[in-house]
């Protein structure tokens, strides 16, 4: 878990940006690596309706990518 605060949906693309560099980063393995990637909940400070505590919706969120079975983030 990462905990960034201060953090609004405002950085919503630097946040996308980030994990998709980080991606392609750990896609690219060398030296017989296996290659990984990063799914991740979101939840900004300042989203709308909130189902709980900022942890409770970024869970929620990491449970739809679970259930997309992709790389990426989802957003709350």
């Amino acid at each position: 878990m990462i905990i960034m605060s201060r953090m609004t949906s405002i950085l919503h693309k630097q946040v996308y940006e980030k994990i998709e560099q980080i991606n392609h980063t750990l896609l690219d393995a060398q030296d017989g690596q296996i290659p990984v990637s990063l799914s991740v909940g979101v939840a900004f400070s300042d989203r709308e309706d909130p189902q709980g505590d900022v942890f409770h919706d970024a869970d929620i969120a990491m449970h739809r990518m679970e259930q997309m079975k992709q790389r990426g983030f989802a957003v709350y």
